[in-house]
């Protein structure tokens, strides 16, 4: 018969070995980890509508927060609200104008 000590002796041995075999990649895989999170936050941060307004682009709201996406939608609203990337500016809608407004060039 085998000794109780023995039968422990060699269960620590093998659970010494396992846990070895558990901590050996745990670096790699940490490292690699970080590696995918980095490149998806800066994937999520390139895809992120501040990232746009950064870029010289303005996101165009109603006062409630609802985006409004076409300048008919924003004629007819009575206020809006433009979102840049340093803060906002509440705007009043005007008519349509028929013709472009020309600009002088008196040099």
């Amino acid at each position: 018969l085998v000794h109780p000590r023995e039968i422990i002796a060699a269960r620590r041995h093998s659970l010494a070995l396992l846990g070895q075999r558990l901590a050996a990649p745990a670096p790699g895989l940490l490292r690699e980890s970080r590696l995918r999170l980095g490149a998806l936050a800066a994937r999520l941060e390139a895809l992120s509508y501040h990232a746009t307004l950064a870029r010289g682009f303005v996101m165009v709201a109603t006062p409630s927060g609802d985006p409004v996406t076409t300048r008919r939608d924003a004629g007819s609203k009575r206020s809006l609200v433009l979102h840049f990337s340093d803060g906002t500016l509440g705007v009043r809608p005007e008519a349509e104008r028929t013709t472009p407004e020309q600009i002088s060039l008196d040099l």
